[in-house]
Parts: C-alpha cells; structure tokens; sequence
C-alpha cells in the first residue's frame, strides 16, 4: 500500500488547516479533514483511515467521544488519537478512552506541547506503515466482487481496506525479524467457485528484483468469519491434522470490514491440482481414490475425538443458523415445477407420484423424532463439500477451508458430500425425468448398504463397478461411514443427510435443477425417518 491516511477532526477551522497542509507534505500521507461531528462521521463511513487525530470538544460539549466510539465500532483498523488542550476539563471522558481494559484510544496528544508535536507523531507512524511497502494489484475488482456479497455492514468496503490487509499479509508496517525479505508486490487474481460470502485469491508475491515467491491462497472473508476460521483452524487442525492433509496457514489480518486469511497452495501451482468436485463432475474414477485417501480410518485423527452427543436440528441451528420453516416456500416451488415439468403426475396431499415414486414434501419429516434425537459427536470439518478437498499432483489429499470445523454430528462430512456429487451430477440439461429417476437408484443403494447388510460393516470399501456414476460415489461413502462408525445407525446417517440438505436448500446459487435433485434425494431419506422415529 503505498499511502497513509489520516483524518483530522476540530471546530477550529485554522488549526485543521494548518495541521492538514504539513501533513501533506510528509511523503506518502493522504488528509482527510472535518470542522464538525456530522461531516466526521460522514467521512469515517465513506473511507478507510489509518489514523485519526480528533479534539474532544465541539459547541462546548464532549461530543469527540461519539467519534471515537464509533471508529471503535466500525472502524478498528484505525489508530485514533485525543487531540485536545484542556484534558482535564473532560476528565471522566479521557480516562474513560484511556480504560486499560477497554481503551477506545491508541493516545492523546497536548495541542500546546512542543517537545514532541503532532506533526512528528504523524511522520513516526506513516513512516513506520510505509516501511516494507508492498504495491497490491487488482484492489478494485477484488473489492467490487466483495461488495456484492457483503451485506448489513455499517461502513463502505473500500480498495484501501481491501490493499491494507493485503499488504499487511504480506509484511508491510511491521519492523521485526519475522518480517519476509524483500518482498515488494502482490498481484491476485481471483480464483472461481463458490457460494460463500469470501473472495478466494491466489498470488506468488514478487521480490524486488524480480524473483517469485511460492504460490498462496487468500481468502477474504467478513471480517468476523475470518476470525472464526483462524480460531477454528488454531483449535482443530494446526497441532492435530498432518502436513501432508491439509494446508498450512501463513497469516491472518483484520480489517474493518473484512479478514484476510493467507494458506499455503495445495501444491506446486494452480495448474498442479484439482478439487474433488471437478473429478465429481467429470465423473473419473480417482474419485474413489481420493475419498480412500480422505477417509482412511488411519488417516482420520478428528474422528477419534469424541464430543457431546447432539441433535441434528440443535447442531444445524447453532452451527448454521438453520430454520428450516423458512424453506418451507423454497419447496412449494420446487415442487410445482417438478409437477409441470413431468407427465401423469398425481397428487397425494402435499407430496407428488410419478410411476409410483413419491416426491416427498419434506415439511412433515421436519419434525421427526430422528432429528431431535442426541447422536454421538466428533470433530468434524464441517463444510466439506467437494469443492473444499484438494487433489495435488502427487495425490496427496487436503481440505480446505476450516470455518465451520467444530465438534458436530459423526455423518456430516459423509453428509456433505453425498449432497456433492448429487449436485455435481446435476446440470441445467439434465431432464427431469431423469431427475426423479433417479428416486429408484436412491432406494436401491439405501438398501443395499443399511438394510440388507445393517448388521454386517463392510471390511473395506468395494463402491460397485455398474450403475451410475454417483450411485457407486454415494455406496463408497456410505461404506467409508460404516468402517470409520461401526455403531453408526441408518437413522443417524439418513438424519444428518437431511439436516445437511435443508442447509444446501438454503443456498442461493442454486439452479431449480439441482433443487429438484436434492428433494429426490430427501424423499429417500423421509421414510427412514419414519422408521427411526
């Protein structure tokens, strides 16, 4: 980033302008500057700030506090400081700022002290930010891609924020060791795929004469998401998963409105991996090696570890703040389009047969005993969807993206990914004939694996060698379920299965195809339901 922004807030009109046009003339400092509370407040929401120098008094009331308060609020990233002359005309106020518990201020500084003046105070910190200057790429259109899924935010995302904690990633403003040598820009380029609200960049940054760091993934995210996923991935995977499964984490910063965090790529290049969703859609075999990999009882440490026993619908509510009543008109209209695209289609209450398949209305499995009922818990990923598993060049597999890692129901992962390879198999041309078909199949290997073998747990992983491509994916993870959970019950599988599907019904980006392969999917697991209640 190669400025530094500071705002200046006073009623003297004279001083704000003085102090304004010296700042200016120190290399690389931006000003922004105000005469009254309502004009700082429309400018702290407008721009990102680096520092702040704001007088306490203002029409003889101590209304600098509200500003203060409100950069704390919404803009953290900001060092503001009390610029004031009589401290002690405001003592509650100053030391209430100055709370060594809770400080709202980074300092204050005497207007009329000469020793050590506010322009010096202004020099120190933009020197201190614009040593190990790192030039960010790309700002804009990263920003703009951000804006789009940010929501209910109460300050302007900006390019600055964006290029701050870019550049912050990467070593600028800090004066240590640990600092990287040499680095000078940063060019990311957006990497494609996903629903989330994140932007997911790769970069290799670049020395200054020229030589290429390794390859990263950054992932910017609202900003309390962001430290959820460095918390998260701080508890259950850097002194618990192997190097060799999972990506190592190189840095997280904190903006206003955003976190970034930075990993290491899962392999040599972007062009040296794929995810498992890629091998889903184009339906190759690797994939069964792949889930190997992934679910090896030997391989898997987080399955040892044992939670609280939950609820699908708890852990749903807690983990992703599920209310499934909300989806009730999402499936209505699902439902009659799956009426109006199929011929001969009866209707049997609120629930359709076609070929004397029933399309569930899932509204009444909702509140099945089988979801309430507590199931045992370990350390789950929690959003592993196939987009989320990394296949590198040498076929090591890794996850990605530990946001919702947590203690969680035993099936979820097995879960989410029985919902991938449905919606990887899915597409815009897929007919609904074909579609609802599809109802039999699900039927067929439910059976094949809880009912006709439910006392027997398979001593390895077979998946079958016909039937559609995500039949014989769907027979390996469920096979995968049953070596790593022996216990485990057709009810709790077809539950979580179903707690997850809600989730996904949940996701915008969806096309009414895959919809409509979810509900299929979901009226398989219904009577199981029924059964389990």
């Amino acid at each position: 980033m190669l400025h530094y922004t500071v705002l200046i807030v006073d009623d003297d009109k004279r001083l704000v302008d003085t102090l304004a046009n010296e700042c200016v003339k120190i290399s690389g400092v931006k000003v922004l500057k105000a005469y009254n509370v309502d004009a700082a407040l429309q400018l702290i929401v407008a721009n990102f700030v680096h520092l702040a120098l704001i007088d306490m008094e203002f029409d003889g009331r101590a209304d600098g506090n509200r500003l203060f308060r409100r950069l704390a609020d919404s803009r953290p990233s900001c060092n503001p400081l009390l610029l004031t002359r009589r401290p002690e005309e405001y003592r509650a106020e100053f030391f209430s700022l100055l709370d060594p518990l809770d400080p709202t201020i980074k300092g204050a500084i005497d207007k009329i002290d000469f020793k050590r003046t506010w322009h010096q105070i202004v020099a120190s910190k933009a020197v201190e930010w614009l040593s190990n200057v790192i030039t960010v790429g790309n700002s804009g259109p990263i920003c703009e891609a951000l804006s789009v899924k940010l929501r209910d935010i109460a300050v302007a995302l900006t390019a600055d924020e964006v290029d701050y904690v870019i550049s912050r990633l990467f070593g600028q403003g800090t004066r240590s060791l640990a600092v990287p040598v040499g680095l000078a820009t940063v060019e990311p380029e957006m990497m494609a795929g996903g629903r989330s609200t994140s932007v997911v960049l790769r970069t290799r940054p670049t020395t200054k004469d020229g030589r290429q760091g390794i390859w990263t993934v950054i992932k910017l995210s609202p900003r309390n998401e962001a430290a959820e996923e460095y918390e998260r991935y701080c508890s259950f995977v850097r002194f618990l998963v192997s190097l060799d499964a999972r990506v190592e984490l190189l840095g997280f910063i904190q903006g206003d409105t955003i976190g970034a965090i930075c990993y290491s790529f899962a392999g040599k290049s972007p062009t040296s991996v794929c995810s498992l969703s890629e091998l889903f859609v184009e339906e190759s075999e690797r994939a069964i090696q792949v889930l190997g990999g992934l679910f090896r009882p030997e391989s898997q440490c987080w399955y040892g570890i044992s939670g609280d026993p939950v609820s699908v619908q708890a852990f749903f509510k807690d983990a992703y703040a599920l209310d499934p009543p909300q989806l009730l008109p999402r499936f209505k209209k699902v439902l009659e389009h799956v009426k109006n695209s199929l011929p001969d289609v009866k209707i049997s209450g609120d629930d359709l047969i076609w070929r004397s398949q029933r399309i569930f209305f899932p509204g009444a499995a909702m509140g099945s005993t089988a979801l309430r009922t507590p199931y045992q818990a370990c350390v789950v990923h929690g959003d592993m969807n196939a987009g989320n598993i990394i296949v590198a060049e040498d076929n090591r597999v890794m996850m990605i993206d530990y946001r919702h890692t947590t203690f969680g129901p035993r099936a979820l992962d097995f879960a989410a990914l029985e919902s991938s390879v449905r919606l990887d198999s899915t597409n815009d041309d897929s007919s609904m004939e074909s579609i609802v078909g599809a109802l039999k199949d699900e039927g067929a290997i439910w059976k094949r694996i809880w009912r006709v073998s439910s006392k027997a747990v398979p001593q390895a992983v077979t998946g079958g060698s016909s039937g559609a491509f995500w039949t014989r994916m769907s027979l390996t993870l469920m096979q995968h379920a049953r070596i790593n959970f022996p216990d485990m019950t057709e009810t709790e599988y077809a539950a979580t299965c179903f707690g997850w599907a809600l989730r996904v019904m949940r996701v915008s980006g969806l096309s009414v195809a895959q919809r409509s392969r979810i509900i299929v999917w979901m009226s398989a697991l219904c009577p199981v339901l029924e059964r389990g209640a």
